[in-house]
């Protein structure tokens, strides 16, 4: 289906010491079996479902919101619009008013792009303001995504942000590498996990020219 096709992979590697949203569990991937020993080798892995890239679910931030096994295969197998932000602090209102919107689903491609491979976190990433997600939200845009580990701009708001967009049922793909993305329109396939009861999921996401 693909076959003449570039496809990009937009997920981060998971690993113990990869960069992690303050307060999130450390990654643990532990070797259970060894093939000298055992014949076999097995491996379990223990991780927050808001680790590397991720999709969030209303679940998140919504008492009684939707989970992320309640969305169909379809809702994580889109067209997209990546679209470039040049403000170097935050996404702000007047930076969006000037983009042509061709898609309701939208990734955001920041200076964030040369942090995310960073180990430590950065609480100066670019991310939406209040006003910013108000202003998406009117424009009926339906899915989010960023290349940092939040859509909102770290502080007080960022609870808010989330909550604006949840409630409004935008799915939120947080934790994208967009570094050799050139902004234009793509296929995306990010699907997560089919975890029962949960607010998010990792994913392994993918861009298709």
């Amino acid at each position: 289906m693909f076959k003449n096709k570039k496809i990009y992979d937009i997920s981060m590697s998971i690993t113990q010491e990869m960069l992690l949203y303050p307060g999130t569990e450390p990654v643990q991937i532990t070797e259970e079996k060894k093939f000298k020993e055992d014949g076999y080798n097995l491996t379990s892995l223990s991780l927050s479902t808001h680790t590397g890239t991720h999709l969030d679910a209303p679940l998140h931030f919504i008492d009684q919101g939707k989970e992320i096994c309640d969305f169909s295969v379809n809702d994580f197998m889109i067209s997209v619009q990546v679209v470039n932000i040049k403000n170097k602090k935050e996404i702000k209102v007047s930076e969006l008013e000037e983009i042509n919107f061709t898609r309701n689903n939208i990734l955001f491609k920041t200076v964030n792009s040369k942090i995310l491979d960073d180990s430590k976190f950065d609480k100066s990433y670019v991310g939406l303001t209040e006003e910013s997600a108000e202003y998406l939200i009117s424009k009926e845009i339906k899915f989010i995504g960023i290349d940092y580990l939040s859509v909102g701009k770290h502080g007080i708001g960022n609870q808010k942000v989330h909550r604006m967009l949840l409630q409004n049922e935008i799915l939120l793909l947080e934790g994208v590498d967009l570094s050799d993305i050139t902004p234009g329109e793509f296929t995306l396939i990010a699907l997560p996990l089919k975890l029962e009861g949960a607010e998010g999921s990792p994913v392994r996401a993918v861009l298709i020219e």
